[in-house]
């Protein structure tokens, strides 16, 4: 069955994010390099262009940022900078995202996107029509595209509604390329690896802003997996990537949660064979942990922008607008002024006043429609505006 395959493969995964709590701490017990960086950890110096930018970065030092949630990740990112990392799942995939802002908000670094599906080859036995093709959002059924022509699209469906955007062109991503070809030779595996750089540019205020988008498709023939890191910049974004390679070498994963990860996809597997009508089970549970994930990483942002003056402001808004595309979500704001961080596929939310979970709705839905929902109190709730 193809869908096991998927479990497999995803092993190989590039990088990925990680989650939200800053600490200079080197306590690592029960953190384990990926293969990913393993492999690279032993590579030579990056042939990417260095530069004073990133060499003051690291004399800065850096910070373990650990995923509040699953304890699933951690990830060094530099100090002083405002960084974010977590996991994200739907079911048994899971995603991890990372993003650093520097403090004068104008270079914006990400790894991982929360919404990128896994894909799976279509064949006579499995295609788009098989019953557990559309479980997922996160694996869709698609023939392999190569990295230039998958990111093209994706640059143009992700940041195309940004003012003034355009793409500048493409590169070679070999760095990258080397990674996901040194991790599939450790797990003795016979893959396709394609890359691409993306190069764009748009308007943020008035003031030009330069992109570049790293990424790789590789594929086993069975299974396709598409992998992306960025950077945006009011400077040149490639003076930043040997900084992303230095994160993406940092990053452990948790052993404890794997092991936890492998038992819950076997039991899922075994549930899925004796019967597969608990798909709204899943889909209640998934939306809890979404839940769950939003909740921790809204009580660590808080706790981080405490530290943040309030000359930051004008700077977090330019970065954050940015993030919110990277991840498809809106950020929110109450009566009271407290920010909350929603999916993007709604047009009105209300959020709870006591635990802070909340309702997406189309836009003409009122306060007292909430009504109409089982075991909802619409005095419970309050509606909060989408901030532009």
């Amino acid at each position: 069955m193809k869908t096991l395959l998927t479990v497999v493969f995803i092993g190989l995964q590039l990088f990925f994010g990680t989650s939200c709590s800053e600490s200079s701490s080197n306590d690592d017990d029960n953190l384990e390099e990926t293969p990913e960086m393993i492999s690279n950890s032993n590579s030579t110096d990056s042939p990417m262009q260095k530069n004073e930018s990133t060499k003051n970065l690291s004399a800065q030092g850096d910070v373990l940022v650990t995923d509040p949630v699953e304890n699933a990740f951690s990830i060094r990112m530099p100090a002083g900078w405002k960084n974010e990392a977590y996991l994200y799942r739907v079911y048994d995939i899971t995603r991890t995202v990372a993003t650093s802002a520097s403090p004068d908000g104008r270079t914006v670094l990400f790894i991982g996107d929360p919404k990128m599906p896994n894909y799976i080859v279509p064949d006579e036995y499995f295609n788009e029509q098989s019953p557990l093709a559309n479980i997922n959002p996160l694996s869709k059924v698609a023939q392999f595209i190569p990295a230039e022509e998958y990111f093209e699209n994706y640059v143009n469906e992700k940041f195309g509604k940004l003012d003034g955007f355009r793409i500048t062109g493409t590169t070679a991503n070999p760095i990258y390329k080397q990674i996901v070809e040194d991790s599939a030779r450790q797990a003795g595996m016979n893959v396709r690896i394609t890359d691409a750089g993306i190069k764009f540019e748009y308007k943020l205020d008035g003031e030009l802003v330069y992109g570049l988008i790293n990424g790789i498709t590789f594929t086993n023939g069975n299974i396709w997996i598409a992998s992306v890191n960025g950077i945006t910049s009011t400077e040149d974004p490639a003076k930043y990537n040997d900084l992303i390679v230095k994160m993406l070498k940092s990053s452990k994963t948790n052993e404890q949660w794997k092991q936890q990860q492998q038992r819950f996809n076997q039991e899922r597997t075994a549930r899925l064979r004796r019967n597969h009508e608990n798909n709204m089970a899943e889909i209640h549970a998934s939306n809890e942990r979404h839940q769950i994930r939003m909740n921790g990483i809204q009580e660590v942002n808080r706790i981080q922008n405490e530290t943040w003056k309030n000359t930051q402001a004008s700077n977090d808004r330019k970065h954050e607008r940015f993030l919110n595309v990277i991840r498809e979500e809106n950020t929110v704001v109450d009566s009271s002024g407290n920010r909350f961080q929603v999916d993007n596929s709604h047009q009105k939310y209300f959020v709870n006043k006591q635990d802070k979970t909340y309702i997406g709705t189309h836009g003409t839905t009122s306060l007292d429609d909430l009504r109409r929902l089982k075991g909802v109190d619409p005095n419970d709730y309050e509606e909060v505006k989408i901030i532009p």
